[in-house]
């Protein structure tokens, strides 16, 4: 019996059996802290209060948003909406529920996804093989998607990498089979996320121009972008009937990093990655073998990539690349350029050693890196207690000041608080980002100042109030703040000032969270 299973085994191509490692490994790393958690990881409140006020309009697209009493132009595109939505109505399923798990579900399917696209662009099946492995890993790949507002992030960049694949096939070997795939995947990442669009649409550019610079070619070309255009335009017209160009364009000021995020290029520091960033240095030295090769597809595509939206496949290609030569030059072993042929992996001593440390130090720093968001960045049952108490015991007009200490895209309490109680918090920045009256970069600022005043006094919260303005009339306030390498610093000093000053009182505690309300007689 074992005589035959080791038989079978070694008749199989040895990416297959590196793709049933990354699924199962990484599947692992992606399923274990939601099935752990109780809540959807860090954000997704906006998407969540968006999702209920679809289902609540009929599935019929709302003008605008209401989250956080806001008007905020219903301009997301709506795909990952109608899904969970869906699923609710249909099922029964909690929405929570489906926020909490469905993200880590679709990120598990990146991963065939992907092997997918290695196997179209690489010729060597031990370095298809150990991309998709690599790919399972990279941090960038998965922790954003696992979250909460992965509900939107994950699916697109599934259909996106779909998209890529048949993108490639249309472009090397045409068939309409392969450009109708192409045009349906990518309009479904279009409708999923906006990077997710602008990551497939770099993808396609780049394969044009490497693969498609023919008649034909360019006749697939056409076929994609007009079929995209025909089949999201019941979207886009919608959108730009209600509200024209300006939320997309103020949205898509959002996440420029500056100066900052093109030294990363040159540091090569975007991996994510705990520790070694071991999958970085391979992959930025399969940067110089790709140019050394004349295989410039590669370095291109992650240079144009970088700039507009950042992802790890392209990542994990040059580092499987890099890698497989590593490890055949260690072992001295041929492992083959054709893709029938089947070689054995791993023979010698130092290549089993490299890929031992490497697999173990991948697994810890997957596993670091999401422990870090379910323990750090996550409601916990306390700070939901507190904000079901809110719902039920405040005025419905009423304004919250959320101070966890947090940075304002990593804070699910000013995220989540407004979608879980239907109270105002003048501190969320979410949603503002379609606002075209709105300057995000400076709202986030204040926020950020609000933020610093956790572990000072009242006097910078009256400091801050002064300055800015905002009114409220209550304080939603966090018992400790996590700093990096501190761990859980108590806020003392503030709670100490508020409970002895007679402008507020403590109405409400719970293990994490006291709430303050100002004294209107004050």
């Amino acid at each position: 019996m074992l005589v035959k299973l080791r038989s079978r085994l070694n008749t199989l191509q040895p990416s297959i059996l590196f793709l049933t490692l990354a699924i199962l490994l990484g599947g692992f790393i992606r399923l274990a802290p939601v099935l752990n958690s109780t809540f959807p990881l860090n954000d997704g409140g906006l998407f969540y209060a968006m999702t209920q006020e679809l289902v609540e309009n009929g599935f019929k697209l709302p003008q605008f948003s209401t989250f956080n009493n806001l008007q905020i132009p219903f301009a997301y595109p709506p795909l990952g909406f109608y899904l969970s939505g869906g699923l609710y109505k249909i099922t029964g399923w909690e929405l929570l529920d489906i926020f909490r798990l469905l993200p880590a579900i679709f990120s598990i399917l990146t991963i065939p996804a992907f092997y997918l696209i290695a196997k179209a662009l690489l010729d060597e099946d031990v370095a298809v093989g150990l991309s998709v492995l690599i790919f399972s890993f990279i941090p960038i790949d998965f922790e954003w998607f696992l979250m909460g507002g992965g509900i939107t992030r994950a699916p697109g960049f599934l259909f996106s990498l779909l998209a890529l694949y048949f993108g490639y096939k249309s472009f090397v070997h045409g068939r309409w089979f392969n450009i109708l795939l192409t045009a349906v995947f990518s309009s479904t990442a279009v409708l999923l996320h906006p990077e997710a669009a602008a990551h497939t649409a770099i993808g396609l550019l780049i394969f044009f121009i490497f693969k498609g610079r023919t008649k034909k070619g360019l006749l697939s070309a056409v076929v994609i972008v007009l079929g995209v255009l025909l089949m999201t335009c019941p979207w886009w017209i919608n959108v730009f009937r209600d509200h024209g160009v300006s939320p997309i364009f103020a949205a898509s000021r959002v996440g420029v990093d500056g100066i900052i995020k093109y030294l990363n290029l040159i540091l090569f520091n975007f991996t994510g990655e705990y520790g070694l960033t071991s999958i970085a240095l391979l992959a930025f030295a399969g940067i110089f073998y790709c140019i050394h090769k004349k295989q410039n597809l590669l370095p291109v595509w992650l240079l144009a990539t970088f700039l507009i939206a950042q992802r790890g496949e392209i990542i994990a290609l040059l580092a499987g690349i890099t890698l497989s030569a590593a490890l055949m030059k260690l072992g001295q072993t041929n492992f083959g350029k054709g893709r029938g042929e089947n070689p054995k992996i791993l023979s010698g001593i130092l290549p089993k050693i490299l890929f031992t440390i490497l697999l173990f130090q991948w697994m810890f720093s997957g596993i670091t890196i999401i422990n870090e968001v379910s323990s750090r960045y996550t409601l916990t049952t306390s700070e939901i207690s507190a904000m079901a108490w809110v719902k039920e015991n405040t005025p419905v007009d009423s304004k919250f000041i959320i101070l966890s200490g947090t940075h304002p895209l990593f804070d699910p309490n000013s995220e989540w608080f407004p979608a879980l109680t239907n109270r105002q918090s003048i501190s969320t920045i979410q949603g503002n980002e379609w606002i075209s009256q709105v300057d995000f970069d400076e709202l986030r600022n204040n926020s950020l100042s609000l933020q610093a005043c956790i572990l000072q006094d009242l006097d910078c919260l009256d400091e801050w109030d002064n300055y800015f303005g905002w009114e409220y009339d209550y304080i939603f306030l966090r018992k400790f703040t996590l700093i990096q390498n501190y761990g859980k610093i108590p806020t003392v000093g503030l709670s100490n000032d508020l409970s002895t000053s007679s402008r507020f009182y403590l109405v409400h505690e719970t293990e994490t969270i006291l709430i303050y309300k100002v004294d209107e007689t004050y």
